[in-house]
This record gives C-alpha cells, sequence and structure tokens, in this order.
C-alpha cells in the first residue's frame, strides 16, 4: 500500500521515470527525471507485484536478479520485462569466488549469458553482501564490463555527482546502515527518516 503511494506521487509529479538503461542511452535527459532500481535478493513474488503496481501507473523501472536458486525464476522473470521492465544482473561474483578475479569473471560469462537466454541484459548492479569482505564493483578495476555487451553498472555508471541517492538498503533509508550501498560522490544527503518524507 505505501509503494502505491510512492508510485501515485511519481505518476503525478512532473517527474520522468528512467530505467538505468534508458538513463545510460539518453544524450539529452528529461529534467526532472527519476531513476527507479529494484534489486531482487529475496523473495521476487514481491518483485512481481511490484512490477504489476509500477505498470498500472506507466513507470518502468530497472529489476536486477541475483543468479542463484531461489531467485533466478525465468518465468518470472519474463513476466517482469513483459511489464515493460528493465531486467538486470545482480552480480555477487567475487563473492562466490572468494576474492579470485580470474574465477570471479569466469563465473560473471557464465551467469550472464545464462540470463541472457531468458531476456535481454544490457546494464549491472553489483550485489553488497555484508557478510564477505569483497566489493563486487571492484571486479571492473581488472576487467571491462563492455567487453561483454554491458553499457553499463548501476554504481558505477551513473554520474552521481547531482543527484540525490536514497535507498532502503537495510529496511531503513538512513545513509548510516549502508556498508556497500552507495555512491561514494553524493553530497546531496537530505533527512529522510520514513517513507512519508520519500
Amino acid at each position: 500500500a505505501k509503494y502505491r503511494e510512492i508510485c501515485e506521487v511519481i505518476s503525478k509529479a512532473e517527474y520522468t521515470p528512467l530505467t538505468v538503461e534508458k538513463y545510460l542511452s539518453l544524450k539529452d535527459k528529461p529534467e526532472p527525471f527519476v531513476i527507479i532500481r529494484h534489486d531482487v535478493d529475496s523473495q521476487p513474488e514481491y518483485a512481481l507485484k511490484m512490477a504489476k503496481l509500477e505498470n498500472e501507473f506507466g513507470i518502468a523501472s530497472s529489476y536486477y536478479f541475483r543468479y542463484i536458486e531461489s531467485i533466478f525464476l525465468p518465468d518470472l522473470i519474463k513476466k517482469i520485462a513483459g511489464l515493460g521492465h528493465e531486467i538486470g544482473y545482480h552480480y555477487e561474483v567475487l563473492d562466490k569466488a572468494s576474492g579470485i578475479k580470474e574465477k570471479a569473471i569466469q563465473i560473471f560469462k557464465e551467469e550472464l549469458a545464462t540470463l541472457r537466454n531468458v531476456c535481454d541484459v544490457e546494464t549491472i548492479c553489483a550485489h553488497g553482501n555484508t557478510r564477505t569482505p569483497w566489493d563486487n564493483r571492484d571486479l571492473w578495476n581488472y576487467y571491462n564490463f563492455e567487453d561483454y555487451g554491458i553499457i553499463g553498472e548501476a554504481y558505477l555508471s551513473i554520474n552521481a555527482e547531482n543527484l540525490l541517492y536514497l535507498s532502503d538498503t537495510g529496511r531503513s533509508w538512513s545513509n548510516k546502515f549502508k556498508v556497500k550501498d552507495f555512491h561514494n560522490n553524493n553530497d546531496l544527503e537530505i533527512q529522510i527518516k520514513k517513507t512519508e518524507d520519500v
């Protein structure tokens, strides 16, 4: 019910909703805009409910799916894509490879290929597991995601210098609970404590 309120506000506001792919592809971006991204870490059935709700309001957003058995559900992913949403790869390959970059890139290629058998994938987004010492984004210190037909990474490719980044990671809007879910150059922090504030 609360997310329905947010979608309704977005649909009535002057903001143009963009997927990550659309933001990265457009040379002339509409002003103002909002990029909406969902990392599907667990309970993918809720992602489908949110995708249907957004579709009701004419909102297209980006859904990043982890490659684990409980999340990688091809039929569900196709349903979300069929509603006009972007599907992306929520990679956690340095975690899976215990930090070994050569093993991590092999896992990346295999999982990306499997997801691309389900639908088009043009952008990626790192999964931030707070229980591991690795930051999956560090893989791109050694490799180039563009070599794999990827146009952008949600954290690394979006210039957040003049954007406000909001995240409910850790079931909180506060940045003090964010371990790996942040943009390094986001100085536009504002005080948001409740969803009503958003």
